[in-house]
């Protein structure tokens, strides 16, 4: 049933975002520009995310966090899970990578962005309209609405059916193209197996992202919010996510 949930939240792990804690100030003044220009730059970054990821987690340190709380129907507390770990840009080498991408598949782990590329026939299932100008975390950003596709699109993956059902806004930094913000949200129940294995009814999440000085664009929390039952246990779940003292490593002083 994780790895349902997880297939969820990681739609490509970039389109999420938690407003509440988004440093976001008033829109800007600025004409609209053509939204087939702004696909187009975000097609491009997101061929370059992954080359992205291996830059920022090879130059930076972090310490993440993630929370999971378990309700039952009523909110109350029934379990809660916290996991913390340290990320050393020392260690972090390209067979360390490589095998912890082995490790995470044997391990049936949550579904990674790379099951989730945003490609034109990603777009192509939704419908995008330009929805204005905004100032995130000081740098300004465009915002677009997406809405399931009113063509009927053939349904062949997991993916296809959660796509079918998502919707919601994004930001994309106006200079980089890179997703900054993202509030998502299923807007019809999803089934697994016919609903004999599970159902979500009810599912929003969240991701903000931060940049630094070089370039590198990094998730800073995710917050996701699900209602649905696994075979015949209805469940509530909440996830945290965060990634703290993001910084490059001192380098040591040079003897005297």
């Amino acid at each position: 049933m994780k790895d349902f949930l997880f297939r969820i939240v990681c739609w490509g792990g970039t389109l999420v975002c938690l407003a509440s804690h988004a440093v976001t100030e008033p829109a800007t003044n600025a004409p609209a520009p053509d939204l087939r220009v702004i696909l187009e730059r975000a097609l491009e970054r997101g061929r370059q995310e992954d080359e992205n990821d291996r830059a920022f987690k090879s130059a930076y340190g972090f310490a993440q966090s993630r929370i999971l709380e378990y309700k039952n129907p009523g909110g109350e507390l029934r379990k809660r899970e916290e996991k913390n770990r340290v990320h050393d840009p020392a260690k972090f080498t390209a067979d360390a990578a490589k095998a912890a991408e082995a490790k995470a598949k044997a391990q049936r782990q949550p579904v990674q962005r790379s099951d989730f590329p945003l490609t034109p026939e990603t777009l192509a299932r939704f419908e995008i309209t330009f929805a204005g100008h905004d100032i995130v975390n000081g740098r300004p950003a465009w915002m677009l609405d997406l809405k399931p596709s009113k063509k009927k699109l053939p349904e062949n993956s997991f993916k296809d059916r959660i796509l079918a059902r998502m919707a919601g806004r994004i930001w994309l930094d106006e200079a980089d193209a890179a997703l900054v913000k993202a509030d998502l949200h299923l807007t019809r129940s999803l089934n697994v197996a016919g609903g004999l294995i599970g159902a979500v009814w009810k599912f929003n999440c969240a991701l903000l992202r931060g940049r630094t000085p070089e370039g590198f664009w990094f998730t800073q929390q995710l917050d996701w919010h699900l209602e649905g039952r696994e075979v015949i246990l209805q469940r509530v779940i909440d996830c945290h996510e965060e990634r703290t003292a993001v910084q490059k490593p001192e380098t040591p002083a040079a003897a005297r």
